[in-house]
């Protein structure tokens, strides 16, 4: 018999008769009537082409071909509570793999201390910490958690918002010193910028700097805060960064803009279709616990520069 006609539900009808030794009991247990068990087990022997049991004054009795399914059926529900039973555990218990993909400042600067923290609390979780901007390794199920600053997650994720991702101008004293800071940014043409690159277009602060830049300014391009950051300390001009990036820069300073930056929201996200672990859930709270610290209380501000 082809294996793409094999009704794997007349397996438990077999095994429940085999087990009880009358269609009553067996009906009582599957919690079926007797000419339901009796109807499943004649198609699965006609299906088979072969008789599997024979009905005796004391019940049903297993025939030389039935004895032999019966043995091999037994050992394949075995096997397959055997992985219930581990999948089960599994979904309860805090050990195996998480994959957690992230931004580059935010791996960098605030996932390090968190991602210790889970190590030391969860030690037989296994957890990834991979780098990147966008939702596409989450999408493709790449990754099991993804924190990712966007106005909406696309709808094929689920997620939290975890609150807001402030940006301010910035330079570094050195560029302050020299340049003469006071008409920013009414008078652009002068200064020297950091921007980043068209992978970050349609993001508030990307669309805020590039509608202020003068075509006529000098411009370095990069393609992460990580580089717009050094590049900023290192005195080559003025760049937009999340707030949480100056917390310990102390060589930079926050430029006063005449309007404020829009803020960007931060989520946790996971694909719908992932399964949801306690692992996952642990991660995926703890994170959003964490983070919540960082950036729910967030809120527009600026300094003078000058």
């Amino acid at each position: 018999m082809s294996t793409d006609r094999w009704n794997w539900d007349h397996l438990r009808y077999f095994l429940a008769l085999a087990d009880c030794g009358t269609l009553s009991a067996a009906g009582r247990q599957l919690d079926v009537s007797h000419t339901t068990v009796l109807r499943r087990v004649k198609a699965f022997e006609l299906s088979l082409q072969t008789r599997l049991f024979e009905h005796t004054t004391s019940g049903y009795q297993l025939t030389e071909s039935g004895t032999e399914l019966m043995v091999q059926a037994t050992s394949l529900k075995n096997s397959l509570d055997a992985v219930a039973r581990n999948i089960g555990s599994a979904d309860h218990e805090l050990v195996g793999d998480v994959l957690i993909a992230t931004t580059d400042s935010l791996a960098f600067i605030l996932m390090p201390p968190l991602i210790k923290q889970l190590t030391d609390l969860y030690p037989d979780l296994s957890l990834k910490v991979h780098m990147g901007i966008h939702m596409s390794n989450v999408q493709n199920r790449e990754a099991d958690i993804a924190i990712r600053a966007c106005k909406e997650p696309p709808d094929e994720l689920i997620g939290r918002r975890i609150g807001s991702v402030v940006f301010s101008a910035c330079v570094s004293r050195e560029y302050a010193e020299m340049h003469g800071l006071r008409d920013f940014p009414a008078d652009t043409a002068k200064h020297k910028f950091i921007m980043l690159d068209e992978n970050f277009t349609g993001v508030p602060f990307h669309d805020w700097m590039s509608s202020r830049v003068s075509p006529d300014a000098s411009i370095v391009e990069v393609n992460n805060f990580l580089l717009a950051k050094a590049m900023c300390v290192a005195g080559l001009g003025i760049t937009v960064l999340p707030s949480y990036m100056l917390e310990d820069a102390d060589h930079l300073l926050e430029l006063r803009t005449q309007t404020p930056i829009d803020q960007n929201s931060l989520w946790i996200v996971s694909h719908s279709d992932l399964r949801d672990t306690a692992r996952m859930r642990l991660v995926r709270q703890f994170l959003f616990d964490a983070l919540s610290t960082t950036f729910a209380g967030q809120s527009l501000s600026s300094n003078s520069s000058s």
